[in-house]
């Protein structure tokens, strides 16, 4: 197959180019099914790569690209990467979908120096990653989730993610990258989560956790057109850090009772926060803060 499409790493080096750089002809479907535990330790390595690249006829076509993880996959070594995957056709003129399934009890991880723990180069209009099990980065100034495409993406997860998540558009074709992130799970999110284009939007009816349980973050969610937080989701955060040490070492039925003695004797009123919200770039903060002048 012909085509070819990039994802750029801090490191030239580390920078992955799929296709056969402009030869003709059509990609065909790939599905990818990992059933067993795939560990990669070299440095710019990757678990899993699936791809198909069309070439540069107006008749090619790049075809259906479907991983599903039913094991462990683990790149740790720096810029690694879990999951590569990438269905693109010149000038996006038939490009196949994407279809990236995470199975529960399946984690997909990287390293300390890693890269994005998935990435997705383009893919068409109906691609999607749904996640059930556990996507986890390693790397506080890398992603969880990268996504490059000129077309409508949809992101679920229903299982747990540990990082930022990126989501860059692409105008190719006369289409433009649309991305729709549904948290159902758990989100501890990184320093942003960024969904570029005119149209994309976030909704959460689960939990976000900036950083995750015991730290202290921030979290900038940045969507042009809604930030929606249901009436079911929750915003854990950790606002006292000789608490967030203690929860850390005792059970967390400890700490809540904690929580409500400190809450009790504050005697503050709070306001609920609103169950939708619909400017973008809001930040959602754990910063330290005693709980004797507020608590929420």
């Amino acid at each position: 197959s012909g085509g070819i499409a990039a994802m750029k790493s801090s490191n030239p080096k580390d920078t992955i180019y799929v296709g056969s750089v402009g030869a003709a002809g059509n990609g065909g479907d790939v599905t990818v099914s990992v059933g067993a535990p795939v560990t990669v330790t070299g440095a710019g390595s990757v678990g899993i790569v699936a791809l198909s690249a069309g070439g540069t006829a107006t008749s090619d076509q790049s075809g259906i690209v479907t991983v599903n993880v039913n094991a462990n996959v683990t790149a740790s070594g720096e810029n690694g990467r879990g999951l590569l995957v990438s269905s693109d056709s010149y000038k996006n003129q038939s490009t196949g979908d994407v279809i990236i399934n995470i199975a529960q009890g399946a984690t997909v991880a990287t390293g300390a120096n890693g890269a994005e723990t998935i990435g997705v180069l383009a893919g068409g209009s109906s691609s999607a990653l749904t996640n059930s099990g556990t996507i986890t980065s390693g790397n506080a100034s890398s992603y969880a989730v990268r996504i490059d495409s000129a077309n409508t993406f949809v992101i679920q997860n229903l299982g747990t993610i540990t990082g930022s998540i990126l989501g860059t558009s692409v105008v190719e074709g006369g289409s433009e990258g649309i991305f729709d992130f549904f948290n159902y799970g758990r989100l501890n999110s990184g320093s942003e989560i960024t969904l570029g284009g005119n149209v994309s939007s976030f909704v959460s009816y689960g939990t976000i956790a900036p950083g995750g349980t015991c730290v202290i973050a921030s979290t900038t969610i940045s969507a042009p057109i809604n930030i929606y937080l249901q009436s079911t989701s929750t915003y854990e955060a950790d606002f006292d850090p000789w608490l967030r040490a203690t929860c850390c070492r005792l059970s967390r039925t400890w700490c809540r009772a904690r929580l409500l003695s400190l809450a009790r004797s504050a005697r503050t009123s709070c306001s609920p926060i609103p169950a939708t919200r619909s400017a973008p770039a809001r930040p959602i903060s754990s910063t330290a803060r005693r709980p004797s002048t507020r608590l929420c």
